[in-house]
Parts: structure tokens; C-alpha cells; sequence
């Protein structure tokens, strides 16, 4: 999910989007079409509210988090948090190869 911002603002998008292979498809909609469909499915609201969530508090612990922990806590915290926001609340059993 890409350019939430430009669908409520109007203005152009904030970032590029880039695909990684030549048969990559990208569903473009229309700012007009998002407001239609807010309106009719306010369900949709609550989604992106979700998304954005996500985005700031990954966004705020890697540029804002404490610089003066040492780098390995710092990545634990980062490792800890995306676990958190991917569902996975306990730590996962370690498999042996």
C-alpha cells in the first residue's frame, strides 16, 4: 500500500514506487474513487488508520529511537517492535538445522 497520503491531501505523491520484476501490477486508485468508497464502507477509514499506525511507530523507532543504547539493544528493540506489529507477540521457538 502506497501513496495514503497523496489520497487524503490531494497533493503528489510523497514517494516513488519502484518494482523489483517487469510483471509487477500496480491498482491505482483515484482520489475521487477512495472518497466514494470511504463514504459508502467507513470500515476502509479504520484500515488505513491501522496502516498509518504501523508506518509512524516503524518510522519513529528507526529515526527517533535512543541513540545512546548501544546498537545491539537498539536492534532488539527494532526486531521486537516489528514482531509486535506483525501479530507475533512471543518470541518464536529457535529451529536447529
Amino acid at each position: 500500500m502506497s501513496g495514503l497520503i497523496s489520497l487524503w491531501d490531494g497533493q503528489p505523491h510523497a514517494t516513488d514506487m519502484v518494482s523489483r520484476e517487469a510483471s509487477t501490477r500496480l491498482l491505482l486508485v483515484r482520489g475521487y474513487d477512495y472518497r466514494l468508497l470511504r463514504d459508502r464502507c467507513p470500515s476502509i477509514c479504520r484500515a488505513m488508520e491501522v496502516q498509518m499506525a504501523y508506518r509512524t511507530r516503524l518510522l519513529h523507532e528507526l529515526l527517533i529511537g535512543d541513540a545512546s543504547m548501544p546498537l545491539d539493544v537498539r536492534l532488539a528493540r527494532v526486531l521486537h517492535m516489528l514482531a509486535i506489529l506483525s501479530g507475533r507477540n512471543r518470541p518464536m521457538a529457535s529451529s536447529r538445522c
